[in-house]
């Protein structure tokens, strides 16, 4: 069986990627003539998009390219703090939601995909399909035509696939706001590492993160490091973690400092003259404890972290929803962002003017599609259930999609009974997401009013909401093969 995939932003790999799990041929064909190696600014994968990530063994290379952030701080325009909620919920190896550039993401699913022996061919513009007995036929805009045995719909919010299966489908929604991004290097504001603070301003939304590194370049922590622990006393400490008892063979945590060797729980020991005292890189000094500095080897690597202290070099991530008219797009978008925060309590205002800001970009979802499969057929990702970037979901419903349909096409007898397991289970909870992004979307672009209504209520909606379990019908989700 062979599928023909159209679109390769982020579903379309991740699609092309679960058929070949389970013994389907897949070649994806992208409508533009090239990749999208530098479109769009950063998004959040949520943990239940990264397992589905790792039932195909593709999570590895986004995470090492992502910042973890496993925390969301709400704050009002005037500066208080509203309350704290889980960005996803950690998984059972540790793993957290990561924020990424779009454009390393989708490096990474394509450059894994054309690894895996699929075939990603640019410039086809799908016009129109047919089908035809046991098979269907794509039609590009160049005159070419491709036959498979499945067309699969990754084409996005905007989707033309969408239309030619149902002309009176829904056209994409407008939330009502434009969406900015940016990056800046050495802010020196405030901010800890992995927190995405998120600010209800007077008259626009913000949102920002940090990436920090001393003394080096931005380096984002791997899940697959081990965390850092030590032994003391009778019980294994690890940071970010719990505490385990210590197995009886191992020692107890110790370091030489000065003369003598310091064991925590233990007795203070002579240090044998071989033995280096404790040290540490830091900058472009090694620090012995008890000794004196002495300059760091190049080849040294400089400490570094992605939580904690304040070091001395870093990046603050940070995007905008500026509440706006559809189509009222000034020549130069910085200076109507700067004074959308010029007015609120924090640094917003000054970040942007210190930013490169690109013009800003419409935010879409989709009300409910009634038709997602017709024949051979099928629509998912966005194309299907485009969510605004409120929920933080929308690649990982994607790849939850992915890994869901693969699943019922090898379990099922026919396509068409493989898609219509693939609706069944998928379209509730798309759906309710959806509906859940779209009322966060909505607090963004509140009035005057309800602006006050908002904040006077959210500190209750995110006390209820801060458990674990309130979050787990979006988190918990677990796509398996």
């Amino acid at each position: 069986m062979k599928a023909l995939i159209i679109g390769c932003g982020i579903a379309g790999p991740v699609t092309a990627m679960a058929l070949r799990e389970v013994g389907i041929d897949a070649e994806i064909f992208e409508a533009y003539g090239q990749g999208a190696e530098d479109v769009g600014s950063f998004l959040n994968v949520a943990s239940n998009g990264l397992a589905a990530l790792r039932v195909l063994g593709a999570h590895h290379k986004v995470l090492s390219q992502a910042i973890p952030t496993p925390r969301m701080v709400m704050w009002s325009g005037s500066g208080k703090r509203l309350g704290e909620v889980a960005n996803g919920l950690r998984l059972d190896d540790g793993t957290v939601s990561h924020t990424v550039l779009r454009s390393d993401l989708y490096r990474s699913m394509r450059d894994e995909a054309t690894r895996r022996g699929i075939e990603v061919t640019y410039g086809k513009r799908l016009v129109s399909y047919d089908e035809s007995g046991r098979q269907v036929t794509a039609r590009f805009a160049d005159g070419t035509e491709a036959t498979g045995d499945l067309l699969i719909a990754c084409d996005g919010v905007h989707s033309r696939t969408r239309t030619l299966l149902d002309p009176r489908a829904p056209a994409a929604r407008y939330s009502g706001l434009y969406s900015f991004g940016g990056i800046v290097k050495d802010a020196g504001f405030p901010g800890e590492p992995g927190v995405y603070n998120m600010v209800f301003g007077k008259r626009a939304f913000f949102g920002y993160t940090e990436r920090r590194a001393w003394g080096g370049e931005r380096q984002p922590a791997s899940p697959a490091e081990p965390r850092a622990s030590a032994t003391i006393g009778t019980q294994r400490r690890a940071w970010g973690g719990e505490r385990q008892p210590a197995s009886p063979a191992e020692p107890r945590a110790s370091a030489t400092i000065g003369t003598q060797r310091r064991a925590w729980g233990g007795e203070r020991q002579p240090a044998s003259p071989a033995e280096p005292r404790a040290s540490a890189t830091i900058g472009t000094e090694r620090r012995a404890w008890g000794g004196e500095r002495q300059p760091a080897s190049p080849a040294e690597p400089r400490a570094s972290a992605t939580m904690g202290a304040v070091p001395e070099s870093g990046e603050t991530w940070w995007f905008a929803n500026l509440p706006r008219r559809l189509g009222d797009v000034p020549e130069d978008w910085k200076p109507v962002l700067v004074r959308a925060f010029e007015d609120d309590a924090n640094f917003s205002a000054e970040l942007i003017r210190r930013s490169d800001v690109e013009p800003g970009s419409p935010v879409y979802d989709l009300p409910p599609v009634p038709v997602w499969h017709r024949g051979r057929v099928l629509l998912v990702g966005d194309a299907a259930h485009a969510t605004s970037p409120s929920s933080g979901q929308g690649a990982s419903l994607a790849m939850e999609d992915a890994v869901v349909l693969a699943r019922c096409l090898r379990d099922s007898g026919s396509h068409t009974e493989a898609f219509e397991r693939f609706e069944a289970e998928r379209r509730p909870r798309a759906e309710r997401v959806v509906a859940y992004s779209r009322t966060i979307s909505n607090s963004k672009a509140a009035g005057p009013v309800a602006r006050v209504f908002r904040d006077l209520m959210l500190p209750f909606f995110l006390k209820k909401s801060a458990s674990q379990e309130s979050l787990a019908w979006m988190y918990r989700y677990q796509a398996s093969l």
